[in-house]
């Protein structure tokens, strides 16, 4: 399920939300990742805003290829 998709059942987050949920890495960074396609974002106008969810999602997909990876 994408974001487009996802009714907003809970509150968006900014860029400096998600860097303290990434253990503090610069909400620059986090925009940089949007911008990359490694975090799934909602655009609005010129804001960027992110849905806690698929930023959830997103982080145990990746540690979970992360794992299966170093099984190989």
């Amino acid at each position: 399920m994408s974001v487009e998709s996802t009714p907003l059942e809970e509150p968006l987050l900014t860029a400096r939300q998600v860097s303290v949920l990434l253990g503090g890495i610069p909400p620059k960074t986090v925009l940089q990742y949007a911008r990359e396609g490694r975090l799934p974002c909602l655009r609005i106008g010129r804001h960027v805003r992110f849905v806690r969810s698929e930023i959830d999602r997103t982080l145990m997909t990746q540690r979970a290829d992360r794992r299966s990876a170093r099984r190989i």
